[in-house]
């Protein structure tokens, strides 16, 4: 033997000689190609008809090996079937054997070959001879079935040149006219019958001409008139009006959103060369011919960021270490009164235990240590479990993510939801947060709740890469936690179908109806296959919940109950509220005062109104040897989550921010909030004030009260201040002291109806025609 890339065994086996099993097929002493350092791939059928076995570049196999690669002999195949019982071959003597590669041939493992090799012989299927194929077989009538006409059953033709195509298996006459001598398509008598129908225009029923030429353009088929004017004689791309029915142009601007002006069509809109380009966001050209379709701009000119997040749920200690225990004024939630509108209103429940909820969700609710429920949980959770629409509003720090995710979990877990891969999914939640951070932190709570179970929660928010949310979304979901705008662009490219939500939950509902979200939310309300009000649950949670944000919520929702706890509308009891009066020149001596002072090493949020003002202070107090931090919109997201990670870990203990952070964050440690400016809006305060002292821990809250800027809001902070029973400093007191000498009202509704206080406008609204008082029964839980 030569070369062991060129040469092979050419000696057919003896009779008796070692086959190979249906396993062995890619096991030959077969060497590959010369060159080419690839294995042969032989496949040999026994259990059907001979297939020539070819080498994987498509050269004939030359020879079979006697071994199975292994280094061990081959078994027989005579000896032994595949299943180790022994047989004997069907065959009296080597001569009657099959040469081929088929039923019961030694050489069948090693494929088919050339004369002599071992693997089965070129012989023809049908004579059994070699030297031709059986396409050319001369003896056509014997073994393996002749080559004779289909039609006529006669030999030297095939049947599509049978010259009796009469006979047998069927005419070749044509399928119009029945005769002979032609085909369909050449048919001289289309009209003449028959089962392929005639060859007649589609649209003037005349023959002669196929519909495309049609002279006259009429007929059956309709009118030949022009899409956009109606009349003949032209095709719509040509029509000499240009625009649809009523002749307008539809080019969409960016001055007055549509032209429609007279006279031309969108391609040639005067109007065109001010529409953006979705790509760049330049003007001038459309998206297929952006000359830089991959801008690292975003559409306001920021830097694109190609930021992927880092998965913080994957290990129970990111999930269930990184919690608030509650602190020493837990205990005052018992005291707290719970109060239910709403019509056949379900028993709250008492313990967690109590609720019926299955034991693994009770499992990881004692790893976050939870005891026992808070008010808003007693009441949300048994309104949820009962499949009923919901509108909760309480203090803030009173749980209320837990309230919607424990019970929806439940449902799903009952249920057997699973997640399942997919380019659409079809998540049974729909959770919306106006802002990234309070998604990630509800996602975080979900991943925590649904620990060891097959629910999947995904997150999905602007800042960051889509095709990574996108891959994490079709691996499968079941609880979609999102912001509006992330989410309506999902829902434009089609990864969603809603057809399967059972809940759709928007946190901080009041924001996200009346804060400029409101076109988002109703576009996914509204979305095709969102199931309509009635058939989903809606639920609804904030701290403030003011009227006119109810009536809003009422077009979502269907006979809803409308849960509060606590003082409605008012601040965290447990929260120390402290005012400095101070000229905005004194700001920032004062809040250096107040880090050295009073806040120290501990945790302070420091919250001001613009972006450019939390860069401005989170600078000023590093360079003051203060380790502090910034959060805003204008902060890449991967910035946004540094800034917050560091704050957490306590690399960082202050973090300035804007109202990017006032709602619903958990941050643990906060001992000190401290607003710089006063927010315009009061209800923004309440919800600054609510990041410390939450879950029954006790914070304090400093403010700097500066009279030119914030003394038109003087009368409002004191009636809150009042309403929440928190200490007035007497410089407000004196400002709103003798109003137009008749004093200040504290009880008085503010306007707009009620303000931000939170209460159920169709039982106590001050609105004519409102619904009559519930009964004591349905007013409260006793």
């Amino acid at each position: 033997m030569g070369d062991d890339w060129d040469d092979v065994v050419t000696t057919a086996p003896a009779r008796g000689s070692s086959g190979v099993s249906w396993n062995d097929n890619n096991n030959t002493g077969v060497k590959p190609p010369a060159g080419r350092g690839r294995g042969t791939a032989t496949i040999t059928n026994q259990m059907s008809n001979v297939k020539v076995s070819e080498g994987e570049w498509g050269e004939p196999v030359k020879a079979a090996s006697t071994s199975n690669g292994w280094g061990a002999p081959k078994t027989s195949a005579a000896s032994s079937d595949d299943w180790g019982t022994p047989k004997t071959s069907q065959f009296n003597d080597a001569d009657d054997q099959p040469r081929g590669g088929g039923w019961g041939s030694s050489g069948g493992g090693g494929g088919g070959g050339f004369k002599g090799a071992g693997g089965g012989s070129r012989a023809c299927h049908k004579c059994q001879q070699e030297g031709h194929m059986a396409r050319d077989c001369p003896n056509a009538g014997s073994g393996g079935g002749s080559r004779a006409c289909h039609k006529c059953q006669q030999e030297g033709h095939m049947a599509r040149d049978c010259p009796n195509a009469g006979s047998g298996g069927g005419s070749r006459a044509c399928h119009k006219c029945q005769e002979e001598g032609h085909m369909a398509r050449d048919c001289p008598n289309p009209s003449s019958g028959g089962g392929g129908g005639d060859r007649t225009c589609h649209k003037c029923g005349e023959a002669g001409h196929i519909s495309r030429d049609c002279p006259t353009g009429g007929g059956g088929g309709g009118p030949r008139t022009c899409n956009k004017c109606g009349e003949e004689g032209h095709m719509s791309r040509a029509c000499p009006q240009g625009g649809g029915g009523d002749n307008k142009c539809y080019t969409v601007c960016t001055t007055n959103n549509h032209c429609k002006g007279d006279g031309h069509i969108s391609k040639d809109c005067p109007l065109a060369g001010e529409i953006k380009c979705f790509k760049c966001h330049e003007t001038g050209h459309s998206p297929r011919e952006c000359p830089n379709p991959f801008s690292d701009k975003t559409e306001d000119g920021k830097d694109r960021e190609q930021y992927v997040p880092v998965d913080c749920t994957s290990s129970e200690k990111d999930l269930f270490e990184a919690g608030i225990n509650s602190g020493e004024n837990f205990k005052n939630f018992d005291k707290i009164a719970l109060q239910v509108t709403g019509s056949d209103v379900p028993q709250y429940i008492t313990s967690f235990e109590d609720a019926g909820l299955r034991t693994l969700l009770l499992d990881n609710i004692k790893k976050a240590g939870y005891v026992k429920p808070t008010p808003v949980q007693k009441g949300s959770i048994a309104v949820i479990l009962a499949k009923r629409d919901l509108i909760a509003c309480a203090v803030t720090g009173s749980g209320k993510t837990a309230a919607y995710l424990v019970p929806v979990m439940n449902i799903l877990l009952e249920q057997g939801v699973a997640p399942s891969h997919g380019m659409v999914q079809k998540p049974e939640v729909v959770i919306v947060a106006p802002t990234r951070e309070l998604a990630i932190q509800i996602h975080r709570e979900a991943c925590k709740f649904a620990y060891n179970s097959v629910l999947k929660s995904v997150i999905i928010y602007g800042g960051t890469v889509t095709s990574h949310q996108r891959s994490n979304v079709q691996a499968g979901c079941n609880i979609l936690v999102a912001t509006a705008g992330r989410l309506k662009d999902f829902l434009e490219r089609g990864v969603f179908d809603f057809s399967c939500v059972k809940f759709l939950i928007l946190d901080e509902a009041d924001r996200m109806l009346d804060m400029g979200f409101g076109p988002d939310i109703e576009k996914i309300a509204a979305h095709p296959t969102m199931p309509p009000k009635g058939v989903r649950r809606t639920c609804m949670f904030s701290a403030t919940f003011p009227e006119e944000v109810q009536a809003l919520a009422a077009g979502y929702m269907e006979d809803y109950i409308f849960v509060t706890t606590g003082t409605v509308g008012g601040t965290n009891p447990d929260v120390d509220q402290v005012f400095h009066q101070c000229q905005r020149n004194e700001k920032r001596t004062k809040l250096m005062e107040i880090l050295n002072d009073e806040v120290r090493e501990k945790k302070a949020i420091v919250f001001v109104e613009s972006k450019k003002t939390a860069d401005f202070v989170a600078a000023f107090l590093c360079n003051n040897s203060i380790q502090a931090t910034s959060i805003h919109g204008d902060r890449l997201q991967s910035q946004r989550e540094t800034a917050l990670r560091e704050f957490k870990q306590g690399v960082r203990n202050v973090l300035v921010a804007t109202n990017v952070a006032a709602r619903g964050l958990d941050i643990a440690g906060v001992d000190f909030v401290v607003n710089y400016d006063l927010p315009a809006d009061l209800e923004e305060y309440v919800h600054r004030v609510g990041r410390t002292g939450r879950v029954g821990n006790l914070g304090r809250s400093i403010s700097l009260f500066d009279e030119e800027k914030d003394g038109p809001n003087a009368g409002k902070l004191v009636s809150l201040l009042t309403k929440s029973n928190a200490d007035v400093p007497a410089f407000l007191q004196a400002m709103v002291s003798g109003v137009g000498g008749m004093g200040y009202d504290f009880n008085a509704p503010s306007e707009g109806g009620g303000g931000f206080a939170s209460r159920d406008m169709r039982r106590f609204g001050d609105k004519p025609g409102g619904a009559a008082r519930p009964t004591e029964a349905e007013e409260s839980w006793d």
